[in-house]
């Protein structure tokens, strides 16, 4: 699998984002899915389920997490100043999170 998944993280990703976009490209792995558990229902061996799910897993570890990670990147100027003030806020909401789990640790702990 993680030769699969390298080879598609070289030579398949970068294609699919700059031919395909973001929007298809997203649409690739569930397609792909359809098709795969079509296949095994059609033909239900031990072989074609390893392959299929095998070749499911690659695209999901390689193709899928970068498109999914380029849906949280800014692209504009306006874009990047509203996330100025989320960056803002993400300390003190992490000093939040930590105090809610310190005391939950302490009420929980005997």
């Amino acid at each position: 699998m993680n030769t699969v998944s390298l080879v598609i993280q070289l030579f398949i990703s970068s294609r699919v984002v700059k031919y395909l976009g973001l929007r298809w490209g997203l649409l690739l792995l569930p397609i792909y899915s359809l098709g795969a558990y079509g296949l095994i229902a059609m033909v239900p061996t031990l072989a074609v389920v390893r392959w299929s799910k095998t070749c499911e897993k690659a695209t999901d570890s390689s193709l899928h997490n970068t498109l999914r990670a380029m849906l949280f990147l800014p692209t504009t100027r306006e874009q990047k100043k509203s996330q100025a003030g989320n960056r803002l806020l993400q300390p003190a909401c992490r000093r939040r999170a930590g105090r809610g789990g310190a005391c939950s640790l302490t009420l929980t702990s005997d």
